[in-house]
C-alpha cells in the first residue's frame, strides 16, 4: 500500500550499496528527493554523463514513454556500465504485458558478474513476473491488502506467514531467499 514504508526503507538501503545508483522514477514521487542528495534528470542525453559523477542520479521518465523504452534505457546500461544499481519504484512499469524486458533480463541474470544490483519497489507483487521474482535474494512485504498479491509472495517462498496482512502500519516481513529465514521489521 502507499505509505507503508517501502520508498523510507529503500532511502536507508540504497547508500549502502557503494555503487553508483539510478532511480528510475514513473509516479515524480517527491520523497526520494527530500532523503538523498540525487542529481535529477529528465533528458537522457544528460543521464550517462549524471550517473558518472554523482552516487544518486534521479530520471525523471517522460510520460510518454511505457515499458518498452524504459527497458531499452536499462538494456543500454547493463551493456555498457559496471558498478551501477537500479533502483525502480512501482517495478511493474518495467513490465510490458507482465513480462520483463530484455535490458531488465539482462541484469537480473548477468548483472551479478558485473557489479549491477537492483532494489525493485511495487505495490502489487502480483504484477511484477515470477521471473524478476525468482531472481532476487531478499524480499520485504510490507502490508499487501490484496490476496492475490499475498498468494505471489506465498507461492513464490513456500512460507504462509505471507498468506496473511502485516500487522502495523509500517511493519514489514523479510524473507532471505538463501537461507530460507523469514524475519519481522
Amino acid at each position: 500500500r502507499t505509505g507503508t514504508g517501502k520508498t523510507t526503507l529503500a532511502c536507508r538501503v540504497l547508500p549502502t550499496l557503494n555503487q553508483h545508483v539510478l532511480l528510475i522514477d514513473t509516479k515524480n514521487d517527491g520523497y526520494i528527493r527530500t532523503h538523498l542528495a540525487v542529481n535529477e534528470i529528465s533528458k537522457l542525453s544528460k543521464l550517462e554523463q549524471s550517473l558518472a559523477v554523482n552516487q544518486f542520479t534521479l530520471w525523471k521518465v517522460p510520460a510518454s514513454f511505457g515499458p518498452y523504452e524504459i527497458d531499452s534505457v536499462i538494456e543500454h546500461l547493463q551493456e555498457n556500465w559496471t558498478n551501477l544499481a537500479l533502483y525502480i519504484d512501482e517495478a511493474y512499469s518495467v513490465h510490458e504485458s507482465g513480462r520483463a524486458g530484455p535490458g531488465l533480463t539482462a541484469w537480473l541474470t548477468r548483472g551479478r558478474s558485473l557489479r549491477q544490483s537492483v532494489v525493485l519497489c511495487s505495490q502489487r507483487p502480483s504484477w511484477i513476473s515470477l521471473f524478476c521474482l525468482s531472481e532476487v535474494y531478499t524480499i520485504v512485504c510490507f502490508n499487501l491488502t490484496i490476496d492475490e498479491d499475498r498468494k505471489r509472495v506465498y507461492k513464490l517462498t513456500g512460507r504462509p506467514e505471507f498468506l496473511r496482512r502485516t500487522t502495523g502500519p509500517h511493519s514489514a516481513r523479510v524473507y532471505d531467499v538463501l537461507g530460507d529465514r523469514i524475519g519481522v521489521i
